[in-house]
């Protein structure tokens, strides 16, 4: 199989570290229509991706109130579609395998953002499960890796436009939840946290941030999302 429509003139090698931990095994279901995960243990667990989006919960109903269900739905699955074959297209590249042929918003998406997913080396995981007894969450974290030299947690996004710092305090709050599981799991702290956005504007955006700067917010979220999430 050969790469069919991305770049990959400048495709980098990716060394992966041997992972030392053993992880729990994370099943995925979906519960009275939310996501929730279960260990071999029978401990359930909120999917992080459902609570940090609580606080926009309300907003997004009045959208699709307006819009009217099937536009919103077909949007929606749109948009989910291309995320994860964005995905899938950016997991298959960092595990050093050839890279299937895609639709070409993703293909176009993964060629943006390539630049910034070159900076990713010393893998630890792609993808991987990861929870939390004391948050009650759990959910599956994109990469951790090293980014720029330092030990952290990635996460990628595609978005319609670029966003603003203020709009994505809900994808800080998420690779803030995966740093304290797999520091919870393992006693390795990954400090940094690191958002990739790319738009379909064009636009490429890197936010590098400390986790410890949003685990207040993550907490008062987990709050709200117990007092009227579930």
């Amino acid at each position: 199989m050969v790469d069919v429509g991305v770049n990959v003139m400048f495709r980098k090698t990716f060394k992966h570290i041997k992972q030392e931990y053993v992880l729990p095994e994370l099943k995925r279901k979906n519960l009275d229509g939310r996501r929730v995960y279960r260990d071999n243990d029978g401990n359930q667990y909120e999917s992080v991706t459902n609570v940090v989006g609580f606080k926009d919960k309300e907003a997004l109903q009045q959208w699709r109130d307006k819009v009217g269900e099937d536009v919103a739905n077909h949007i929606s699955g749109k948009a989910m579609q291309l995320g994860t074959k964005m995905h899938n297209t950016i997991e298959l590249y960092l595990n050093n395998e050839p890279l299937i042929e895609n639709n070409i918003f993703a293909n176009a998406h993964f060629n943006n953002i390539q630049s910034l997913v070159d900076k990713i080396d010393n893998i630890i995981g792609v993808e991987q499960r990861l929870c939390s007894k004391t948050l009650g969450l759990a959910g599956t974290a994109d990469c951790l890796a090293d980014y720029n030299g330092i030990k952290s947690i990635i996460d990628f996004k595609t978005s319609g436009k670029q966003k603003k710092e203020e709009w994505i305090d809900k994808y800080f709050m998420q690779t803030t939840a995966y740093s304290l599981m797999w520091e919870e799991l393992t006693g390795e702290s990954l400090q940094q946290i690191v958002v990739l956005i790319s738009g379909e504007d064009g636009s490429l955006d890197e936010f590098i941030r400390d986790r410890d700067d949003y685990v207040e917010s993550l907490h008062e979220v987990i709050n709200l999302y117990k007092q009227g999430g579930v």
